[in-house]
């Protein structure tokens, strides 16, 4: 996979060279993260000695800015670096004692993604997009949460600790949106989106209750990464260099 990314990168800086003769903008976009049971994301669960623990994905955001090469006038190439935040939150049940803690995991992502548009009105276009994306996670997250007093009769302790399998990770983007398009004042797009990765990080949970004395230690569970999500971007238009060279020749 990674493999694969790699020879997308290589084609992204082929038809720039060609793109330059066209147009280039750069943007800005926000995307609000969305889980959804619809997409396969769904709380992950794991029984342990009448012990359950539970993980569920929470909404998240991104942020970040956008590199655009129009080849033509249906089919771009887009680019860039997006700071991502996904939020979870942890659960551990036993009869009548619950323990739970949030903790998010952050990342930064490098999309390669090819669109290519249908004109539905003299400014307005639908678009079809696919691609991929390269993942960096910083590194390994640990969270916890106590109650009592160690060593007290009811001391419960809960640990979460998410190791990462990689530093990078390939992921695969696709959706579908809409663009409005002005000649001097760039142009403004709203996408759906969803990204499937593979499982990044190992998730693994600690639980102790002295009342029960109930100790667990490396309890494996998901941290579910997919998502789907609504993208919302401006384009600025093409800088001025671009366009003196293209009235030049």
């Amino acid at each position: 996979m990674i493999r694969v990314f790699y020879i997308a990168i290589a084609f992204l800086f082929s038809c720039t060279v060609l793109a330059q003769e066209r147009q280039v903008a750069f943007g800005v976009l926000v995307e609000p993260i969305i889980p959804s049971s619809l997409f396969r994301i769904s709380t992950d669960l794991k029984r342990v000695d009448n012990v359950l623990f539970t993980s569920t994905p929470k909404p998240g955001y991104a942020f970040g800015g956008i590199l655009k090469f129009d080849y033509s006038e249906r089919l771009s190439f887009e680019t860039g670096i997006n700071y991502l935040v996904r939020n979870y939150n942890m659960i551990a049940a036993e009869n009548a004692d619950i323990m739970a803690l949030d903790f998010k995991e952050d990342s930064y992502e490098i999309p390669l993604t090819v669109k290519y548009f249908v004109r539905l009105g003299p400014q307005l276009y639908l678009s079809n997009s696919a691609g991929l994306s390269l993942l960096f996670i910083p590194g390994s997250i640990e969270s916890k949460v106590q109650r009592g007093v160690e060593f007290d009769d009811d001391y419960i302790f809960f640990r979460q600790e998410s190791l990462i399998k990689r530093t990078m990770v390939p992921a695969f983007k696709g959706g579908f949106g809409l663009q409005y398009r002005t000649n001097d004042h760039g142009s403004f797009y709203f996408e759906t989106y969803y990204r499937l990765f593979s499982v990044y990080y190992d998730t693994r949970l600690s639980y102790f209750n002295a009342t029960t004395n109930v100790d667990l230690i490396n309890i494996g569970i998901n941290s579910i990464g997919d998502y789907f999500g609504f993208s919302i971007r401006y384009t600025f238009p093409p800088s001025d260099l671009i366009r003196r060279k293209k009235k030049n020749e």
